[in-house]
């Protein structure tokens, strides 16, 4: 599924704000449930490992990925009933 991103060295930053819409997008669940996933970059795969990032992690992040995108900012107002997680990717080692 292609995503939106914000990237600080090897590490992927995804925003779960689904359009602001009541529910957590299903990617997300995906991510929970098997943390190990593949990143395709043009013709490249890579292996990384999810997870949840919290507390500063998350407002550093957060500002990174909607930095690239300020719809994020109107999700947060739309989808003020929920949090929207932010899940980062690092290299599986």
């Amino acid at each position: 599924m292609p995503l939106l991103a914000g990237v600080e060295g090897d590490k992927i930053a995804l925003i779960a704000s689904s359009y602001g819409r009541v529910h957590n997008p299903g990617w997300y669940y995906n991510l929970k449930a098997h943390p190990e996933c593949k990143v395709t970059y043009k013709t490249r795969s890579i292996p990384y490992v999810a997870r949840e990032v919290a507390g500063n992690e998350y407002d550093r992040y957060w500002r990174l990925v909607s930095s690239n995108y300020v719809g994020y900012e109107n999700y947060k107002k739309t989808a003020a009933h929920r949090h929207i997680p932010v899940m980062l990717l690092e290299p599986k080692k």
